[in-house]
């Protein structure tokens, strides 16, 4: 079985929609295995945006990430990153299909509701084997603190 890490931003909190949110993952058969609410800081934060920290805007992304609690969701089953990037949709919800969590409750790119951790994008990011002992072997998953 897959596992993945699913961000609700702050906004997805202001917005009252992280039922709804979650309603829609398990809908599509993904188990929740972790959920907890947390204060990200900024130096979480950099860890969860390094390949935009030369960027212009990752000022502006630390900023919001930080702005307001946000609720972390562990999630497993079966094609997990697929199915979690096909329930959430587009970044951009300008351009994500409606009926997708981004194309229904979306208002613009920079405050898109949820961060998707695929497998393969932390592999290559951590340089570890997620495939095996997922939970222990990722130090930028452990820093959540699963309890």
């Amino acid at each position: 079985m897959e596992k993945t890490l699913v961000l609700l931003k702050p906004d997805t909190l202001q917005r009252n929609l992280v039922g709804p949110i979650i309603s829609r993952l398990e809908q599509r058969g993904l188990t929740i295995i972790g959920l907890k609410l947390l204060q990200m800081d900024n130096a979480l934060a950099s860890k969860h945006y390094p390949a935009h920290e030369d960027k212009p805007f990752f000022g502006a992304l630390v900023e919001f990430i930080t702005s307001g609690p946000i609720v972390a969701i562990a999630l497993q089953g079966k094609d997990c990153v697929a199915v979690v990037r096909n329930t959430m949709g587009s970044t951009n919800p300008v351009e994500a299909n409606l009926g997708t969590i981004r194309g229904d409750f979306g208002i613009d790119i920079n405050n898109a509701l949820a961060f998707i951790l695929g497998l393969i994008r932390l592999h290559s990011r951590i340089g570890v084997n997620l495939q095996k002992n997922f939970e222990n072997s990722n130090p930028w998953w452990n820093s959540f603190c699963w309890e």
